[in-house]
């Protein structure tokens, strides 16, 4: 059986950047279709369900969201939806739902990064840098950094 290495996601990440996105992701393309879906997961109040997350990925790819641009279904989940959930910025949760007939429901949600109120002592570290790209999660989600 295959253990996943649960650093590898971090070999990719550009600190240098400003953009959450551009930091996460390197490719302008996918940059763009991270930014949209974090702009409407936002809209949606921080979570989505399954089904939600499913019709966003389909109207993606067939261009609904923003004229003139496509991002594939399954680049999404392969590399856009996988890589927030391995950071650990988007959870797959389980809910309560009284409205429908199971009762409970799984969502998309974000989630806020439980980090100290002082960054790391010392110069630019991965660290640092860490906990800068978490703070600036928590302002642009939250409303407001640890």
């Amino acid at each position: 059986m295959k253990h996943l290495n649960p650093l590898k996601p971090l070999n990719g990440l550009d600190f240098e950047k400003e953009d959450l996105c551009e930091v996460i992701f390197t490719h302008t393309k996918t940059i763009r279709a991270a930014r949209l879906f974090l702009e409407w997961l936002k809209d949606r109040g921080n979570e989505a369900g399954r089904r939600e997350v499913s019709a966003f990925a389909r109207n993606l790819a067939s261009g609904h969201i923003r004229e003139g641009f496509t991002y594939k279904r399954s680049n999404f989940y392969r590399t856009l939806l996988k890589k927030l959930v391995a950071l650990g910025f988007i959870s797959l949760q389980f809910r309560f739902d009284a409205k429908s007939k199971r009762k409970t429901r799984y969502v998309y949600a974000l989630i806020r990064q439980p980090i100290p109120k002082r960054p790391p002592l010392g110069g630019p570290s991965f660290w640092r840098r860490a906990w800068d790209l978490c703070n600036s999660w928590n302002k642009e989600f939250y409303g407001k950094g640890t």
